[in-house]
């Protein structure tokens, strides 16, 4: 059974300027609308590592487990919630597209309550998340400036 969720979004820039908005150290700040602190410890390329800080106070660690010219990959955690995510822009004909794909791995063991919950409270949540921080990125791309909290509306595990 696939437990992934994943959203993408093509954007009005080219695939140099994409990329280095994902990459820029402490990039969640300009474009997250749940981020309140996103602080480099070691940044970029493989081992990379940040802080990113929710609204809500949670400090959760992204490392990298891989960085490549289209994007990278790590896992994020606090305690005992640990998703790994995947940033990647696809080269398209016309404009480049960012997909992010998130793989929690905090689901119950049993298989029904992994499925019933993933499927009808996980994924849900985690669509909503993805699409909030697409348009956080929309809106930091085509106007340069830096996303308002909670602007695209809020969010019951972030805010």
């Amino acid at each position: 059974m696939n437990y992934k969720t994943s959203y993408h979004q093509s954007f009005d820039c080219s695939e140099e300027k994409l990329f280095s908005v994902i990459t820029e150290p402490g990039n969640l700040q300009n474009f997250h609308p749940f981020c309140q602190e996103n602080i480099p410890v070691e940044w970029p390329g493989d081992n990379a590592v940040d802080k990113l800080t929710y609204l809500n106070g949670r400090v959760f660690t992204r490392k990298i487990t891989r960085w490549h010219k289209h994007g990278y990959d790590l896992t994020i955690t606090h305690g005992n919630i640990k998703t790994n995510v995947e940033w990647n822009i696809i080269v398209d004909a016309d404009k480049p597209i960012l997909e992010i794909t998130l793989t929690p791995l905090f689901l119950p063991s049993n298989r029904m309550y992994r499925f019933f919950g993933f499927f009808f409270y996980v994924k849900p949540q985690l669509t909503r998340y993805l699409k909030a921080l697409f348009n956080g990125l929309d809106f930091y791309i085509s106007t340069g400036q830096q996303v308002s909290p909670n602007q695209f509306g809020r969010h019951a595990w972030f805010s």
